[in-house]
């Protein structure tokens, strides 16, 4: 009689298909012995029964078909004259695949590599196994550099396992310490195509004055690529420096940062912190990267988290940074804290390529600030980009800049920091306030910016017939001295009550939208010159709204009011028809809902003067037909524009049937009294 149940671990955890991964033993088979003992067999090969190991193994073959393996509380110490390499491995080629389970736990080395140690040109190999841990392990060094908690070697491969697990493994020392769970120096660091891969409380610390810190979690020379992977997740990670340099919470690299097709990337309450306040002594509370490029592209969602540093709460980079057609990304409560004082930023980039970017239905959403250096030759929005496959994708998301969280997010850190106040004026405002020192162009979709922020930059393009959108919304858009232009088939949206900063240009079939109960202010400089917005597309004013702006209708624009029920849009400034335009659908409802009636409904009110075409003029009794200005209405003379220069309003007037009678102005206040609609 043969009973499978939990209790064997060689068989009932290990032979399911349904396992993450590729089907772990799934190619397997069981055989009866002569001798009547029942034995699994995979790929030719009998699977061994679980095994610990509690001695050093040097150049070891291969450990392959192991039910269960494990490597504990193995330490090598070489003295103080040498150094130590590989706590419980090393070797060049080291090689643990096709095992049930591959465990190094409470692992020591005194230099690097607390459990697995390879030189320079070194192949460390843990791939087909149905899970790998790396637990307590530590590389500690009381005077030499420290480097690889877990792993240090060369080319570093993890591919196809069920789980991988990397925790509280750390790299300490009085010198420099790196890697708390992998240093790679040499070649790249891949993990792909395994269930969830897992990162918590990894650590690299330093202990002497200079000392500097780098990859709580990861450090490499090379390429770091993690693709098609059910989960990834680096869970408070942190480097420590008391005086110098801190880099990388996470992940400090210096080739490729590649995460890709995974079910979802996490960064959660990784941490680079330093004792002293010589800034910018720790950057990226997540992650640091030096050259080359950071990609998190098509994954199911990716998520920075309540990272922490001084520079970058969750990214700092030297590098291009690329977040794009993730189904969603969302950055909240990532901290810089310098001398005190706090501020919610995600990102600090210096390097040259900035581009967010996301397919139609998918957000990134900040609810931080960022920071982009000038160095960056401009900063991309939702660009159509072709992949490897060389399959094109359109983005048309939405990119979210938001500070209805930040009072709050403040005041839960500095609870949490005990640091007995809430959050000032100054903190809020800085950690609404996102800087893009280059121009901003906009490819497609939205560029979102609400509830308190502040986009700061050298101006925006919205490229033509990209369907593209910019709406603001009780937010602020600053960017002084610098254009923010629309081209055909762009929107610019104005909700709530929002501030412009600088030269605004809506350029021909482009759209402008003052919402319902929305107030613009349009300012060319930081002080509250009010200036010109000229609309050559489309102008959509909803009732109720206030625009502080002078607006100029350029010949061949169309003006599009909808203000029966709602009220008349308040224009704080002048008023300029610069030619003939078109009336749009809501003017032309109101205007045939007028019928039958002696009736008129203000459009505009706070005008400081109001100016015609110059091939036209108010008649001496203050009117003007409506089919003078517009030229969809052409030879029309049912309906006349009225303007009281004395209260600053201009309406629109029913006339029932053609007349030449002179109307007196006393008539005419009368007129632009609105009629209670029955």
């Amino acid at each position: 009689t043969i009973a499978l149940d939990s209790t064997n671990d060689a068989i009932s955890n290990y032979f399911d298909i349904n396992q993450p991964g590729p089907g772990f033993w799934a190619g397997g088979t069981l055989q009866l012995t002569d001798a009547g003992t029942l034995q699994l067999v995979l790929h030719n090969e009998t699977v061994k029964e679980a095994i610990t190991i509690t001695s050093r193994q040097t150049n070891p073959s291969a450990y392959q078909y192991y039910a269960g393996i494990a490597f504990k509380d193995i330490s090598y110490d070489s003295g103080s004259t040498a150094y130590a390499y590989g706590g419980a491995i090393c070797g060049g080629t080291i090689t643990l695949c096709n095992n049930g389970s591959v465990v190094f736990s409470g692992n020591t080395s005194s230099y690097r590599g607390g459990a697995i140690y390879g030189d320079s040109s070194s192949t460390i190999t843990l791939s087909d196994n149905g899970s790998v841990v790396f637990e307590g392990n530590t590389a500690s060094s009381s005077k030499y550099y420290a480097g690889g908690g877990a792993i240090c070697g060369g080319t570093i491969t993890l591919c196809n396992n069920g789980s991988i697990e990397f925790a509280n493994n750390s790299a300490s020392s009085n010198g420099s310490a790196s890697g708390g769970a992998i240093v790679s120096r040499s070649g790249n660091v891949t993990m792909n195509g395994n269930g969830t891969i897992s990162f918590r409380n990894n650590s690299a610390t330093a202990s002497v004055e200079y000392g500097t810190t780098t990859g709580g979690a990861i450090f490499a020379d090379y390429d770091i690529t993690m693709r098609d992977n059910q989960s990834v997740e680096f869970v408070s990670n942190s480097v420590f420096s008391p005086y110098h340099v801190a880099l990388g919470g996470a992940i400090e690299s210096w080739g490729k940062l590649v995460m890709t097709n995974n079910g979802s990337v996490r960064f959660k309450d990784n941490s680079a912190r330093v004792a002293q306040t010589i800034y910018p002594g720790a950057c990226g509370g997540a992650i640091w990267h030096g050259s080359d490029e950071i990609l998190l592209s098509d994954n199911e969602h990716v998520e920075f988290i309540g990272n922490r540093a001084m520079q970058g709460g969750a990214i700092s980079t030297q590098a291009n940074l690329n977040i794009r057609n993730n189904g969603y990304a969302l950055f909240e409560k990532n901290t810089e804290l310098y001398g005190g004082a706090y501020r919610l930023r995600s990102i600090y980039s210096t390097g040259s390529g900035f581009s967010l970017s996301c397919a139609e239905g998918q957000s990134i959403e900040f609810r931080d600030s960022i920071y982009v250096d000038e160095r960056c030759t401009s900063c991309e929005l939702n660009a159509t980009y072709t992949d490897s496959n060389n399959s094109t994708h359109t983005q048309q998301g939405d990119i979210i800049f938001t500070g209805k969280y930040t009072e709050t997010h403040l005041n839960e850190i500095l609870i949490a920091d005990n640091a007995g106040r809430k959050a000032t004026a100054d903190e809020i405002r800085n950690s609404r306030t996102s800087e893009v020192n280059t121009m901003t162009n906009l490819y497609g979709g939205r560029l979102r910016v609400e509830d308190g922020a502040v986009f700061k930059g050298n101006g925006i393009t919205a490229h033509s017939d990209s369907a593209s959108t910019v709406r603001v919304k009780d937010a602020e858009l600053s960017h002084v001295g610098y254009d923010l232009e629309f081209n055909a088939g762009t929107t610019l949206e104005v909700a709530g009550a929002s501030t412009i900063r600088g030269n605004v240009n809506l350029l021909e079939k482009s759209i402008f939208k003052l919402e319902q109960a929305a107030t613009l202010s349009l300012h060319k400089t930081l002080e509250d010159d009010v200036t010109m917005l000229t609309v050559n597309g489309t102008a959509m004013l909803e009732g109720n709204s206030t625009l502080n702006a002078s607006l100029t209708l350029a010949d061949g624009a169309t003006l599009d009011m909808d203000v029966w029920d709602a009220g008349a849009v308040t224009l704080n400034g002048n008023l300029t028809f610069a030619g003939e335009i078109y009336m749009g659908t809501h003017l032309q409802r109101i205007l045939s809902e007028m019928r039958g009636w002696k009736e008129s409904v203000t459009l505009f009110t706070g005008l400081t003067d109001f100016a015609f075409p110059q091939s036209h003029s108010l008649t001496g009794d203050g009117y003007l037909w409506v089919g003078d200005v517009f030229s969809n209405m052409a030879g029309n003379q049912t309906y006349y524009l009225t303007y009281a220069a004395n209260v600053g309003s201009l309406s629109v007037v029913y006339v029932p049937e053609t007349t030449t009678t002179t109307l007196s102005l006393l008539a005419l206040a009368g007129l632009t009294t609105r009629r209670r609609r029955k």
